[in-house]
């Protein structure tokens, strides 16, 4: 059986986007090493995640980042479904969740914020 030493990394997280930032935050919660890679070399300045969800809330609750990621967002009332340029429907989306969680809707919160955000957070635990 390898020995384990302070080189050994437990855990590869490919990509630095929300979701490998996220595994990242959690395993250092549970003291887990990992390494991070990614092929840009900072944060995201574009966003292709442009929305948390009710569920990533209540995580981010729980670390404790929920009210800067509020603070940070908008919360989403309306959805404009386009084709071409064009306006097809609008969907309301307020309170879309409901009594179903304490966060009852879509945040509107650029990637490279969030990215901003989950970094922060491991920096912190260090």
């Amino acid at each position: 059986m390898k020995k384990m030493d302070d080189k050994t990394t437990e855990v590869l997280i490919v990509g630095a986007g929300p979701t490998g930032l996220m595994m990242a935050c959690q395993l250092a919660i549970h003291q887990v090493s990992f390494r991070i890679i990614d092929k840009n070399e900072s944060p995201s300045k574009n966003s292709g995640a442009l929305i948390i969800q009710a569920r990533t809330l209540e995580i981010f609750e729980q670390m404790g980042i929920a009210g800067k990621a509020l603070e940070e967002g908008i919360i989403a009332n309306k959805l404009n479904i386009l084709y071409n340029g064009r306006k097809i429907t609008r969907a309301h989306i307020k309170d879309i969740g409901g009594n179903l969680s304490q966060f009852p809707f879509l945040l509107m919160h650029e990637q490279s914020k969030t990215e901003k955000l989950l970094i922060k957070f491991i920096k912190g635990l260090k």
